[in-house]
């Protein structure tokens, strides 16, 4: 198991954050679409990877997964996408401050395959990394 890693995904400015203040206790591997974000997560001590698939390959054993995407369509884009070969005993957190009704489903989805899934409401701004962020598990 590689709990001292966190595979982030989504590298905007709460996801930034986040992963900033993770790696201060956590190895942090992270992906975003934009590779001028990923070179500034670098900057911040997260290890980016181009893909999906390699950030999800970058981890044997049980991987813990923080989505840090849009609530809603993109959630379900990331949770379906065949890359990320999620595998019983992976752990998912989302903290797209999603519907909770959204969240059950995807809870119950993703119980059926083995994999957790954490609904994490995430509140805090960009002033969280400086501050701390205040999350909600729901």
């Amino acid at each position: 198991m590689n709990s001292d890693t966190v595979l982030l995904i989504g590298l905007g400015k709460m996801g930034l954050g986040i992963g900033h203040r993770l790696s201060k206790s956590f190895k942090v591997h992270g992906f975003d679409p934009s590779s001028d974000v990923r070179a500034e997560a670098k900057t911040k001590g997260i290890v980016p990877f181009d893909s999906l698939k390699q950030l999800a390959s970058s981890q044997d054993g049980r991987r813990v997964f923080w989505l840090m995407v849009p609530s809603g369509a993109a959630v379900d884009s990331v949770l379906n996408d065949p890359s990320l070969n999620l595998k019983a005993g992976d752990i998912v957190i989302e903290g797209g401050n999603s519907n909770f009704h959204d969240s059950i489903r995807r809870a119950e989805a993703l119980s059926s395959r083995g994999v957790h899934f954490l609904d994490t409401g995430t509140s805090g701004g960009v002033w969280g990394e400086a501050n701390g962020f205040c999350l909600m598990v729901g």
